[in-house]
């Protein structure tokens, strides 16, 4: 049997499934044709059609039962499943377990490998484990496709994977997957992990939640290259999955030729976070909202930093526990710094801070260890006072009447809050306030790269800086530390 990345033909035509297959060929080593996905007008020589594609070819009628498109009770899918298998030219039939077993004999008939699958949409069930195995021993490949509801489910299912093993399965015997935002990882190292294959698809039409598109899977996270001894390292959030860190981290460790990918991990509970991250296991780790601040009690040994700021980006793994440390002070200050030796220095040594989170932390903290004066400007007056209160800094509302005891600190204004981020409304948190033109702005926001508040701000004249170098500084610093964690494991 030929395992490897199989890409989801999900065209409604033949000639939308073509022009997929044209555009992913080389990140792809098998086709799913998704006969559910197509008008049923297409069926008529399918396989023929399959055939000749260049590739193995799956068969699969999803029912919408298991989150697919063909609707009908059971008999009528069977029936027009065993239609499109008699016509011949697959490698391999996606059966649903529920399906009829005449169908398992026909495919059988004509040489075809035979997936059993399992699709369920709410965790991992405990019979699981002894399913698969048993349908290993009836020489039949079982596919379980599990959506999972949080990290508690995502840890299960890695450890559905060791235990698997443990059991004997040989590698390629089966596949595992998990669903949606929480199954992401799986998708990336399943193949490391022994399943037989690992599924993709067009991004203009996903098959799966949580899917996806080939050229990540084959040329950022280069799936096809992972094994059980390739360094593991990501970042964590609640959501993640816009993450650009993995677009940061991974393309650097391939130049590199480091034998280490980096992913994406939503986590919703810590706790068992944790314990995911044993069991993979994690060797270092970017975090960013929610769980900044969540991380700490879980560090054996953390910088003066995290104490200063109260919150860590940063996890590295040593000495059988974590240490934490936060890249945000010095990702914040460097893209400032080179600002200040490229056009000189501000109007005055002053600084308005927008927002008081935990960004709004760092920020500050760092500008006062560069002798900035700061003024923090917050929408609840009461969280700028308490922030103003631990640095010894000014504080005040974020609203007009602000504007003129802004203008007294104008020489740099840093943007910390989420207005203007991509997903929300366009908009400026200081809409009110009349750039003077000598100001610095800076926003930490990356997505979008040119803020609202960036954009008033340079058609005033005024000195940008934009988020993306501040992310930008902040990940390299991380590179260096991974790095040497890395170096550290393979000497």
């Amino acid at each position: 049997m030929r395992g490897g990345v199989c890409l989801s033909l999900t065209g409604r035509t033949r000639k939308e499934a073509e022009t997929q297959l044209a555009r992913w060929r080389e990140e792809v080593d098998l086709l799913e044709v998704r006969a559910d996905c197509m008008d049923e007008g297409e069926w008529e020589g399918l396989g023929e059609w399959a055939s000749g594609l260049g590739l193995p070819a799956i068969l699969t009628l999803r029912s919408d039962r298991d989150g697919g498109f063909f609707e009908g009770t059971e008999d009528v899918h069977d029936e027009a499943l065993g239609e499109l298998i008699r016509q011949g030219g697959w490698a391999y039939v996606d059966v649903e377990a529920w399906a009829a077993d005449w169908l398992v004999d026909e495919a059988r008939r004509r040489g075809m490998y035979v997936i059993r699958s399992r699709h369920v949409m709410d965790g991992v069930p405990e019979d699981l484990e002894d399913w698969m195995v048993e349908t290993v021993g009836q020489g039949l490949v079982p596919k379980a496709a599990c959506m999972l509801g949080g990290t508690e489910d995502l840890l299960r299912l890695v450890r559905l994977h060791r235990r698997l093993t443990a059991r004997g399965l040989p590698p390629g015997s089966y596949i595992l997957l998990g669903m949606g935002p929480y199954g992401v990882p799986t998708r990336i190292l399943s193949l490391a992990w022994g399943s037989l294959l690992t599924f993709t698809s067009d991004p203009g039409r996903t098959a799966a939640p949580g899917h996806l598109d080939p050229g990540v899977m084959a040329d950022l996270y280069r799936v096809r290259e992972l094994s059980e001894s390739t360094v593991l390292f990501g970042v964590i959030g609640n959501p993640v999955l816009h993450s650009r860190s993995p677009h940061l981290h991974n393309p650097v460790y391939r130049r590199e030729g480091m034998d280490a990918v980096y992913l994406p991990i939503q986590v919703d509970e810590l706790a068992s976070f944790m314990d995911l991250a044993d069991e993979l296991p994690l060797q270092g780790l970017s975090v960013t909202i929610p769980h900044k601040e969540g991380v700490i009690p879980f560090l054996t040994v953390c910088d003066p930093v995290v104490q200063a700021v109260g919150s860590c980006n940063t996890m590295v793994r040593r000495d059988g526990g974590w240490f934490g440390t936060s890249t945000d002070v010095e990702g914040f200050l460097r893209p400032l710094r080179e600002e200040i030796a490229r056009g000189g220095d501000p109007v005055m040594k002053a600084a308005v801070v927008l927002g008081a989170g935990g960004a709004a932390r760092a920020v500050v903290y760092g500008l006062v260890q560069e002798g900035f004066r700061v003024l923090v400007l917050n929408r609840t007056e009461e969280r700028a006072r308490v922030l103003a209160g631990e640095f010894g800094v000014d504080w005040g509302a974020l609203s007009p009447e602000s504007a003129e005891r802004m203008r007294e600190f104008r020489g740099l204004i840093v943007q910390t809050t989420s207005v203007g981020m991509e997903g929300k409304e366009p908009a400026s948190p200081v809409p009110w306030y009349r750039f003077e033109g000598d100001e610095i702005c800076y926003d930490i926001v990356y997505t979008p790269r040119i803020t609202p508040f960036l954009e008033a701000a340079r058609r005033a004249g005024c000195r940008i800086i934009t988020g993306d170098r501040m992310l930008e500084a902040q990940a390299e610093e991380q590179m260096r530390l991974f790095a040497a964690r890395y170096r550290e494991l393979r000497g």
